[in-house]
């Protein structure tokens, strides 16, 4: 029998795994058999960076805490089928000696006293491509805003998925995600309206061709140049089961206050556990608004 309680279980797992990215909520109700504890495992490798896996479980309903670190966790990852070297940082976060790379295909499994062994598996896809990108004022629903085209050229003959971001560069190198909207169809989480912090798209509709889209962000003093900020365009290419968790969880946060609506489950590949095990790359271009 299961029972539903107030908890963030799904916005700490997502917490963590936007820590394990180094980027870049609300609680939610979340369907769990009573007392159930399994093993969380995040990771989002990206090409060209040292590779960073959280490990944790989370605790039983009725605790007041909703996932909890372990440092003393022996992963084993695997790249390619050689076995690599992870250093152990503190708070559940495990650190790769090397970069990751394009193409290269990954694996970790998790031994834990309690529990069945736990494991997942990605790859990091090519990059993608981002071709031309426009800016300029408009109005948005009374607001002013900044309406960006920016076109994204698609292999052909693949699946591919795709999220793209708009952020804005800070001091010490640091960047902040700048909320977007789109009224595109092909978009699969943006409701017309609401500013998320990403969009999502995959192929389906333009597979092999260059697809334009078109999204908006509040100006914010943007256009003027008062904030004297950066921005950039992000593209980033995702296998399938990091894009997946992405929609889901997406859609379980704009539909888990809707009462009449049945809760959404976030997807996750990891065997016996729960979390995202995947991989992406990324490409930036600078906004020049017009």
């Amino acid at each position: 029998m299961s029972r539903s309680i107030r908890i963030p279980i799904a916005a700490a797992i997502f917490f963590s795994l936007s820590l394990t990215l180094g980027s870049c909520e609300k609680d939610a109700q979340i369907y769990l058999p009573k007392g159930e504890t399994k093993m969380v495992v995040n990771a989002g490798i990206t090409a060209d960076s040292l590779l960073k896996i959280f490990i944790g479980k989370t605790t039983p309903l009725f605790n007041n805490t909703s996932t909890k670190y372990i440092d003393n966790a022996t992963p084993f990852l695997y790249v390619d089928g050689e076995i690599v070297t992870l250093n152990n940082i503190g708070k559940g976060y495990y650190v790769s000696t090397e970069k990751a790379q394009m193409g290269s295909f990954y694996d970790v499994e998790l031994f834990e006293e309690g529990f069945p062994t736990v494991s997942a598996s990605t790859y990091v896809p090519n990059y993608p491509t981002l071709g031309n990108i426009s800016a300029r004022k408009a109005t948005y629903e009374g607001d002013a805003v900044i309406q960006v085209t920016a076109e994204i050229i698609d292999t052909a003959d693949t699946e591919d998925y795709y999220i793209l971001e708009v952020r804005e560069k800070g001091s010490y190198s640091s960047y902040s995600n700048i909320g977007i909207t789109t009224k595109d169809f092909d978009c699969e989480n943006s409701l017309d309206g609401v500013y998320e912090a990403q969009l999502l798209f995959q192929d389906r509709n333009f597979n092999g061709n260059t697809k334009s889209i078109i999204f908006s962000f509040l100006d914010n003093g943007y256009s003027s140049g008062a904030n004297n900020a950066t921005l950039e365009v992000v593209l980033k290419r995702c296998t399938e089961e990091f894009w997946e968790y992405k929609r889901t969880y997406y859609l379980y946060m704009q539909t888990v206050d809707i009462p009449v609506v049945q809760p959404v489950q976030v997807f996750t590949n990891v065997t016996n556990g729960v979390g995202i095990f995947g991989g992406y790359t990324s490409v930036t271009k600078s906004i020049s608004i017009k």
